[in-house]
This record gives structure tokens, sequence and C-alpha cells, in this order.
């Protein structure tokens, strides 16, 4: 008996299971851009994400590639005929909160227990660095070419929820609005313009969480 009490200890069956702190996301979304031309320009984009999760709170860098373009055609400005194609490189720091969290009990292939987090819903915010290369269309021609090429402050803060398909995949999605520092994302500000431009992003992403060293080697038991 005094051998058994004395080897369970020693066992790595007694290791408990820790939750992987690294993960790894890339995925692809719609761009909404609200600015002086046209009513609401309409683009995709791809995105890379790292994130370092602390229990609720997660820490994370990302970088977006996309496009967006709309024109005047169908508004208000018809007559002006302005159209714009933007080019958009942003790379991004962001805090999450997850306020809700769903552990799910699962197996492995050789039936031993593992946890992960089934669902998750959370508040995301931060900070954003968007450059934006614009072509101006049709009857647009800028007088300040300085304005077609420029980087901006932004700060994006909107919500996200992600299921857990195992213990290192995840399926992710996102609505992230976005204050930005600049009037300039389509490559033009009207004199009548009372507003900075504002973009959404919705996005969807699949999520891998690499394994925790701690638990190498150990063997895990379901009671």
């Amino acid at each position: 008996m005094c051998l058994f009490l004395i080897s369970g200890l020693l066992l790595p069956a007694q290791k408990n299971f820790r939750p992987s702190h690294f993960s790894a996301g890339a995925g692809s979304g719609i761009v909404l851009l609200f600015g002086d031309i046209g009513n609401m320009g309409i683009g995709s984009s791809f995105h890379l994400k790292g994130t370092y999760s602390l229990n609720k709170w997660a820490f994370r860098i990302s970088f977006l590639y996309g496009t967006v373009s709309d024109s005047d055609e169908g508004t208000a400005n018809s007559s002006r005929n302005y159209a714009y194609r933007s080019v958009l490189w942003q790379p991004s720091v962001q805090a999450v909160y997850s306020f809700f969290v769903d552990k799910h009990r699962g197996y492995n292939k050789k039936k031993l227990v593992r946890y992960w987090d089934r669902w998750r819903v959370d508040v995301i915010g931060g900070l954003s660095f968007p450059y934006a290369v614009v072509a101006p269309g049709n009857n647009f021609s800028p007088t300040d070419l300085s304005k077609l090429k420029s980087i901006s402050l932004a700060i994006p803060f909107g919500v996200g929820v992600q299921y857990g398909i195992s213990e290192n995949l995840a399926v992710r999605g996102e609505l992230m609005p976005q204050f930005v520092f600049s009037d300039y994302m389509d490559g033009f500000s009207s004199p009548y313009s009372e507003a900075n431009d504002f973009m959404y992003l919705l996005s969807v992403s699949i999520i891998y969480n690499f394994p925790d060293k701690h638990n190498n080697g150990a063997i895990y038991c379901p009671y």
C-alpha cells in the first residue's frame, strides 16, 4: 500500500492538464468603409493573428490586408462622379476579455479526458495603424497626392464568438467597428465633412491552439 501511494505521487497521470496559452489564427472577412465618396464602400480582407491567453484575458497582434471601393453612382453626388479603390494594410494590437466561457469535457483518441473551451464570448479593444493606398477613379483628381498614401491611427473595438471544435482547433467570428483618426481612407475629404472616416470589419477565422509543453509526456486519467 505504501509503494502504491508513493508511486501515485510520481506518476505523470497525476499531472493536471493545462490549456494552451499560445494560439494562431487565419481567416477572411468583409470591409465596410464609410467615407466621403459614395455611400458605403465594400471590400474583402485577409488576416493573420497570434494570441497569448491568460484565463479570461488574452492579448494578441494581428495583420490585415484588404481592399475596398465605392463610387458616387446612384448617390446625391452622382453629378460629381468620384470613385476610389483603397488597398489596406493594417497591423494591430488588441486586448480580449471573455465574459462568457463554457468548458467542454471531451476525450482524445485514447479515450482519455480533455477539457477545452467549447464557447467563448468576448469584447475586444486596442490600437491599429491602417495604411491606405488609394487609386482615384472617374472624375476624382486629387490635388494633394500625398493623401493617396497615408498611415493613420485607429481604435478598433467589438465583439467575438469562438467555438471550440477540439482542444487544438476552433472557429471564430468577430464584428469590429473601427474609429479612424483620418478622413482620407478613400483619398478624399469633402469641405462639408464633419467627421472622420469609419470602418467595420467582419471576419471569420480558424484558430489553432498550440499544445502546452507542461502536458508533454503526461498520461491522463479520466477519473
